[in-house]
């Protein structure tokens, strides 16, 4: 596995990048921190997750998110198709919907989305060095499930993107998630419900000083378990228990498409690593409406210190789960 894994994994990140039919909620999540020749800055999300269980009619949600943030615009949309209007391969990443295309492997991606309102077309390179999510890639999460996460961070690539009739040339730094749950049977128990006092924040961290963190705070089942994974451009993997940042965050948005009230405002601390960060969305509505799943997808702004160094950088702000609280 790039990176110099010290032990055999327990999936291989590069076969495991396409669609694996017994998989529960596979999910591929493609995230384009952007910007114009004349500093015109956007964001966008690209997002493709089964939403069948294994055994079921296949369905899959394609959901495009841009935010503009030079110009503090936000649009969204989520849309569902059936077995017979996708392709999904089984021998590589090929994942084909009528308004959203992924493709590529652990070197690079390609990304085409088109909305109407909204549509995209970026090719990205990345190192290959892959992030496995808590030191092994694997953890409990919906309905008991477990779950495999990893990441590819410090993509690098250009393209374009139009949004309400504009059209923007840009480059950018790209971050890839690939995710799905275990099938009943494999490791424990399958399962995708999320209970009335379940959510959970991600993040990922992208530092000025060249390093990678994903976060994960996650309230489920009556626990709580809060960390950072810390990706080094060596591939050196440092794992380390956070506060939790939802108990803290603040500037709270309620959405009047779902009622959901999601905080847009942040502390992260690593006690372990002497690091402390702000992370602030870059405007307070950009919550995905959807029938099934409303959720907040926020590009966001960090600014803090690391090992007691000061650094910036950028992220996105996943809230999912209920947040009516």
């Amino acid at each position: 596995m790039p990176g110099g894994a010290l032990a055999p994994p327990l999936f291989d990140p590069a076969s495991c990048l396409r669609y694996l039919p017994n998989g529960v909620r596979n999910s591929w999540f493609f995230i384009g921190y952007l910007e114009t020749k004349a500093g015109h800055k956007l964001n966008c999300l690209v997002h493709q997750i089964i939403d069948s269980m294994p055994g079921e009619p296949l369905k899959i949600a394609s959901i495009l998110n841009i935010t503009d943030i030079t110009n503090r615009a936000y649009r969204n949309e989520e849309r569902m198709y059936s077995a017979d209007e996708i392709t999904l391969d089984l021998d590589r990443m090929r994942n084909i919907t009528p308004s959203s295309t992924i493709e590529g492997d652990l070197r690079g991606i390609h990304v085409q989305a088109d909305f109407g309102w909204g549509a995209l077309d970026f090719t990205t390179e990345f190192p290959g060095r892959v992030m496995v999510n808590g030191g092994a890639g694997v953890f409990t999460f919906l309905g008991g499930t477990p779950t495999v996460q990893y990441s590819l961070p410090w993509g690098t690539g250009s393209g374009w993107l139009e949004l309400d009739g504009v059209r923007h040339e840009a480059t950018g730094s790209f971050w890839f998630d690939r995710q799905w749950g275990q099938p009943k049977g494999l490791l424990g128990q399958a399962g995708t419900a999320v209970g009335p006092h379940d959510n959970w924040v991600w993040m990922d961290l992208n530092l000025s000083n060249g390093l990678a963190m994903g976060l994960w705070d996650i309230s489920m089942n009556g626990q709580r378990f809060s960390w950072v994974t810390v990706l080094h451009p060596d591939g050196t993997h440092v794992i380390a228990q956070i506060e939790p940042v939802a108990d803290g965050a603040s500037a709270v948005w309620t959405s009047p498409a779902s009622g959901q009230r999601y905080p847009t405002r942040f502390k992260v601390r690593v006690p372990a690593l002497d690091c402390t960060l702000d992370v602030v969305a870059v405007m307070e509505a950009q919550e995905i409406v959807s029938p099934t799943e409303p959720k907040y997808e926020g590009a966001a702004t960090v600014s803090g210190t690391y090992g007691g160094e000061t650094v910036t950088g950028f992220t996105l702000i996943e809230l999912m789960g209920n947040w009516r609280g």
